[in-house]
């Protein structure tokens, strides 16, 4: 599978998870994925919010609204 993919399949599951929860997402499940993504930040050498969340809109040729 490929980079892009894996983003797009991540962002797909991150909105369908807000928009079933909404402001009641539970805790744990956002603070678990939100885990789950420093760790790959992580492993990339990404220590900052701003510059990889840039980077993931780079990659998914998207913008956010």
């Amino acid at each position: 599978m490929k980079e892009k993919d894996v983003l797009k399949f991540f962002h797909a599951y991150i909105d369908e998870m807000i928009s079933l929860g909404g402001e009641n997402l539970p805790r744990s499940i956002s603070t678990r994925l939100g885990g789950n993504l420093a760790k790959v930040y992580k492993s990339r050498g990404i220590t900052n919010l701003e510059a990889a969340l840039r980077k993931m809109y780079e990659v998914l040729e998207a913008e956010p609204k």
